[in-house]
C-alpha cells in the first residue's frame, strides 16, 4: 500500500519545476545528475524523482499526460501559461486542438505558428 505524502501548494509547485527539469534533460547522464540533486534536496520525502507525478499533478493532469503519451507529440512538463504565476504544467505543442483527444480539462494558447494545449489544473 502506497503512503500518501502531504505536500503544500508551494512544495508541489517547486517539485513540478524539478520534474520538468528532469524530463527535459537531454541525456541519461543529465537525468542522473538531476535525480541525484533531487535526492539530496528532498531526501525527507523518501521518493524517487520518477515517482513524483502521482504526488504533484492533479487527476486531470494525469489524464492529460496519459492521453498525450498516446500521440506523436513530445510532452513539455515545464510550460507556464497565462495566469500561472511561475507554476508549470504539462503541455504539447501542435497545429490544431484536434491533435489531442482527451477527456482532461485543457486550455490552449496560440503561438502564431501552432498552439499549445495544456492541463493547468
Amino acid at each position: 500500500m502506497e503512503t500518501k505524502i502531504n505536500l503544500t501548494s508551494a512544495e508541489k509547485k517547486d517539485l513540478r519545476r524539478w520534474y520538468a527539469y528532469y524530463k527535459s534533460a537531454e541525456t541519461r547522464k543529465e537525468q542522473l545528475e538531476v535525480s541525484s540533486d533531487f535526492q539530496k534536496e528532498f531526501s525527507h520525502l523518501e521518493l524517487n524523482i520518477f515517482d513524483l507525478p502521482e504526488h504533484i499533478y492533479s487527476s486531470n493532469q494525469l489524464i492529460f499526460i496519459e492521453d498525450a503519451e498516446n500521440t506523436c507529440y513530445e510532452i513539455d512538463y515545464g510550460y507556464s501559461g497565462r495566469g500561472m504565476y511561475g507554476d508549470v504544467c504539462p503541455c504539447i505543442r501542435c497545429e490544431s486542438h484536434n491533435d489531442l483527444k482527451t477527456t482532461a480539462d485543457t486550455r490552449m494558447d496560440g503561438m502564431g505558428l501552432g498552439i499549445v494545449i495544456y492541463a493547468q489544473y
